[in-house]
């Protein structure tokens, strides 16, 4: 009799660990690999979050060329609303994980062996937030409906306008040359904003395109200040991008 047991308790181990392996193969989740500088203490099995929830861990930290390679392996339905145009970056709360950041452009969602972009640095950060600002605003240029209409006629509009002026004004005292290179794109994208219209929504495109290949060489040059101001420019824009519908 303690002869069966053994067998049936033996037989049952068996059929569970054949039950999990065969979930596991069903659906191991996403491997996913995040290039950085620095690895800042992160470890494996350090939490990954998006939008303040654990999606994953990091499975593995190795030595690359230049910095470190991150792989990840993430929940598979927790993560399917991660973009392939998001953000990594390591953040510290007791002990290291690495965050991630949707852009806010819309893009396809991250399958196997997706490359997330990795963020070093506050300053690379405001670079990377600012041309998702950009990015987001040339998908979605026109605005036709009466309520967009009456947003631009209106107070908070004007509002907008008076505090871009002012932070124009602001980066012209500070350095009329970095004031030179982003003042006629950003007064022209107050104009489109205002017109809407296919022929406005063209122009733009190159006025944000200006824009963005600016933040990359004050990127470059390690200019910190004048990309912070000029994604808090971006983010006023963006407030009035809301106010568009996609007629996409």
């Amino acid at each position: 009799m303690k002869t069966i047991t053994l067998r049936n308790r033996l037989m049952t181990a068996l059929l569970l660990v054949a039950v999990v392996s065969g979930c596991e193969m069903l659906d191991p989740g996403l491997e996913v690999n995040v290039a950085l500088g620095d690895a800042r203490g992160i470890r494996s099995g350090a939490a990954v979050r998006f939008n303040g929830v654990s999606v994953g861990e990091v499975k593995s930290v190795d030595l690359a060329t230049d910095g470190v390679m991150l792989t990840l392996k993430l929940d598979r339905e927790q993560a399917q609303s991660i973009q392939t145009n998001a953000a990594a970056m390591i953040e510290t709360d007791a002990e290291p994980y690495l965050r991630i950041e949707n852009s806010r452009a819309a893009a396809a969602p991250i399958a196997d062996g997706a490359m997330l972009l990795g963020v070093d640095s506050s300053l690379e950060y405001t670079a990377w937030k600012a041309g998702s600002l950009l990015d987001a605003a040339r998908q979605n240029m026109q605005h036709t409906s009466s309520a967009a209409k009456e947003y631009f006629a209106g107070p908070e509009w004007r509002a907008t306008k008076q505090d871009m002026q002012d932070r124009i004004d602001d980066l012209q005292r500070r350095s009329a040359e970095a004031a030179d290179k982003i003042e006629p794109s950003l007064r022209a994208l107050l104009e489109d904003l205002e017109s809407g219209g296919d022929a406005a929504a063209e122009q733009s495109r190159q006025h944000y395109d200006a824009l963005k290949r600016q933040l990359s060489q004050w990127q470059q040059q390690g200019n910190e200040e004048f990309a912070e101001m000029l994604l808090n420019m971006l983010e006023k824009l963006e407030t009035a991008q809301s106010h568009q519908p996609d007629d996409n």
